[in-house]
Parts: structure tokens; sequence; C-alpha cells
């Protein structure tokens, strides 16, 4: 089939609609992007967990050896089970539980800031993607999701970078046997957590508000945790296991390389990171609509089609083939950032969030800044950060 007859948006397409991104057809037209993203009987999602550079037999046993399997959950998932899963998850990160959740990201975005600048005086510079803002992402999720102490922080801080890198990445042999075992000892680490609630929820009893407020939501029942949601739901230990590591590994990291890219791209330019105390939203919708953490999403082909024309004329794919849609620096809002249709990114009004509250905070409690370095930046092909987020602070007035 042809991807043909998109709405008009009332952007300008690119000269191109498709070019190849590191061997994948990959989308920049913002309309027949929208289109494959709605269309997931054709683009199916199904893929979009394989990994981008096959995995060695090596770093595939060390996966065996820990029962890693990832079968159709949330982003991967083209089955029925779908919107049972996400109907499961969504109220956890629906807006108005965001919004109500509000004050306490500001309180802790606050307190990464000021650690920040604590470092800053003691050490005279410090990197913001690590330090202070670059942990707010983490405790947020934790809360929000009611991880328990079976996943804690330093767990899940070193397991999230290697995960990216080894489904997204390019890594050799001997490095994917590294990123391997952070991931291996991440999933077992959900089964074991999952069996614990397992065991919890029947205690429990009932079931929480569907609309995830209320003393269910943040009394702390395991029943209403991320892991308990999906027990309920009817999920067997893969499949729970399946959506809980991904959602633990984006639900954090993806927005602390948001941050990071924003905190970077203002501290390049001293009347940017002015401005972020007064207007952190402005600078939030900059950053999702033009440097996204999450540059790309990918999609693979169901069937034979024409995608679009590419720089040697119509871009054909066939079953099975990946694509991607590219979905920042196209034109469109940042919104376009999550994604649209029905796996648009479930935590985008949290990550919208958390970025505001964080920049305000940072630039208000540092004041101004000297950018001393972003380090080697990560550039996986669905996802993007500077490597690190060096600064010093200036004398007022400078």
């Amino acid at each position: 089939m042809a991807v043909t007859g998109c709405p008009v948006t009332g952007h300008h397409a690119p000269a191109l609609p498709v070019v190849p991104h590191r061997g994948v057809p990959t989308v920049l037209d913002p309309a027949l992007g929208a289109a494959v993203m709605l269309d997931p009987a054709t683009w199916s999602p199904a893929g979009s967990m394989v990994a981008h550079r096959p995995l060695c037999p090596a770093a595939l046993r060390v996966l065996a050896r820990a029962g890693f399997a990832l079968p159709p959950a949330l982003a991967n998932n083209d089955t029925p089970s779908h919107p049972v899963l996400r109907g499961a998850v969504a109220p956890l990160l629906a807006a108005r539980r965001v919004r109500a959740w509000r004050p306490r990201i500001a309180a802790l975005a606050q307190q990464g800031a000021e650690e920040a600048l604590a470092a800053a005086r003691r050490d005279g510079e410090v990197d913001l993607a690590v330090v202070g803002p670059g942990r707010v992402p983490l405790a947020v999720m934790t809360e929000l999701l009611g991880i328990g102490e079976g996943l804690p922080h330093d767990l899940l801080a070193r397991s999230a970078a290697p995960a990216l890198e080894l489904f997204w990445g390019e890594a050799d042999d001997s490095r994917q046997v590294d990123l391997a075992g952070a991931c291996a000892e991440l999933y077992r680490a959900i089964r074991v957590e999952l069996r614990r609630v397992r065991a919890a929820v029947p205690a429990v009893g009932g079931d929480g508000p569907g609309d995830g407020t209320g003393p269910w939501a943040d009394a702390g029942a395991e029943a209403d945790g991320l892991l308990g949601r999906l027990v309920r739901a009817g999920c067997d230990d893969r499949v729970a296991a399946s959506a809980a590591f991904f959602t633990v590994v984006a639900g954090h990291e993806t927005t602390r390389w948001l941050v990071a890219g924003a905190l970077a791209r203002a501290a390049a330019q001293p009347h940017a990171w002015a401005r972020l105390a007064a207007d952190p939203g402005a600078a939030t919708e900059e950053v999702l609509a033009h440097h996204s953490s999450v540059p790309r999403w990918r999609r693979t082909a169901t069937t034979g089609a024409t995608l679009g024309e590419g720089p040697g004329g119509p871009v054909r794919v066939t079953a099975g083939d990946p694509v991607a849609v590219e979905l920042t620096g196209v034109g469109r809002p940042g919104s376009f950032a999550f994604g649209v249709g029905p796996h648009r990114c479930l935590g985008g009004e949290l990550a919208r969030v958390e970025t505001e509250e964080i920049l305000a905070a940072t630039a208000r409690t540092l004041g101004p800044v000297e950018l001393r370095s972003t380090g080697p930046r990560v550039d996986l092909f669905s996802f993007q950060s500077p490597g690190a987020v060096r600064v010093a602070p200036l004398p007022l007035g400078a």
C-alpha cells in the first residue's frame, strides 16, 4: 500500500519526506509520520524493542541466564492485549494525577537544585546531568509509580543507560556483554519484586480507582503501584516484567536526558539561562519541539508499501522492514515528541512537568553559570543526550 493523502498540517514539509538514517528509512515529513503512527496495522510497533544492532551470542547467553524476555506489553505490543495493559498503567501517569503531584515534583526539583549548588560551591563546578537535577526524575518516578524497595535507586540508576544503549546503540560484542549484564541484573530484580507483589496483592483485595487518584493511588498499597496494577490486569510474570522493565528504564532516563539537553543549551547562552526561572514552560517546549531526548521511533512494515519520496525516488519497503518516524525538529509542537495514536508515550505530561520544575529550580538556585563541558554526546538510534552538563557558578552580575 502507499501512504498518501496525509492531512495538511500547516507546517512546511521537508524537501524529502523520507531519508535513510543508519540504514533505516526515516520519515521527516510530520504529516506522513503521524499517518504511520496512526496506522499500527500497517506500521506495527512490535519491533520497537528489537536491538538496533543484533545482539551477539555471548550477550544473548547473559540475558538467557536471567530469563530475560520482552513479549508484547506496551510500546512493542500490536496485539489485542495492548489496551488492557495500557489501561492498567495509564492511571498512574494521567494528567490529572501529575497535576496533583506537581507540588511534590517541585519540592524534589528544589532539593536537587540545592544539592547541585552545594556541590558547585565545594568543587568549583558540578555536572548537572548526574548531580542534583540529574537525580530528580528517578526520585519522582519511584514515588509516582510506587516502586518498592526491591528495586533500589542505585540499581535503577546504573541499569537505565545500559538498557537503552544495548537495544538502541551500536556497541561492539564486548560492550554488549557488559550492557547485557546490567540489563540482566535489573530484570532479575523485577522478577523477584513481582513475586513479592503477586503474593501481597490478593491480601489487599479490590480494585483501586480508575483515575489513579485517591487513597489507593498514593497510600503505598501494593495493588496500586506499577507492578500491582500489572498483576491485577492479569499479566503473567513474563509480560509484567516486560512492561515494567522499559517503564522503569524510560520512565526516568529519557527525562533525565531531556533535562540535560535543555540545561546544556541554556547554559551555553546566558540570556537563555536567565529566562529559565521566569518561563521554564517555553524552554521545555523548545527542547521538545527541536531537540528531544527521543528524536525518532521505529515501526515495522507488515506488508509491502511505498513509504514516501526519498533521495532516489519512492522508498519501497517489504513486510518485516524497519522504518522510523522523526519526532523532533520537524516543525511540529513539542507534544509531537511523545508520538500520536494508541502508542503515544504515557509519560508525556509527567516529563513536561518535571522538566519545567527542574529547569526553574536549577536556574533560580544556581544563578548565572558558565558552561564548562557537555562531554561525549550520547547518540543512540532513538535516544540522545549530552554526556555531561558541567557548569560553574558565576558571580552575580557577571
